[in-house]
């Protein structure tokens, strides 16, 4: 038997694909952020011609964690842009 796909996952990845492929066109360079022994950072890392995004991206409907919440308003309270979206028209947006 075929384990069920994990459908949050599925979705998740799905407008990570697009967020990026968006980036890349405008000339955005894009990487996934990892920091370790710190939880709650967005997953990925937007740059371009000087300005550094950082972007939590979830499912539709999905919100940050209070950790993930936490983390954006620490990071911004040193100036890093953070923003959070579970729809690409948001990302775009963003992206701009």
């Amino acid at each position: 038997m075929l384990p069920l796909p994990n459908m949050r996952r599925d979705l998740e990845v799905s407008l990570e694909e697009a967020v990026i492929a968006y980036a890349h066109k405008r000339g955005w360079w894009e990487g996934k952020f990892i920091c370790p022994g710190q939880t709650g950072v967005p997953d990925r890392i937007f740059i371009r011609r000087g300005r550094v995004i950082f972007i939590e991206l979830k499912k539709l409907g999905e919100k940050p964690t209070p950790k993930q919440l936490s983390k954006h308003k620490e990071m911004r309270k040193y100036g890093a842009e953070v923003f959070w979206t579970d729809n690409l028209e948001e990302a775009m947006r963003i992206l701009k």
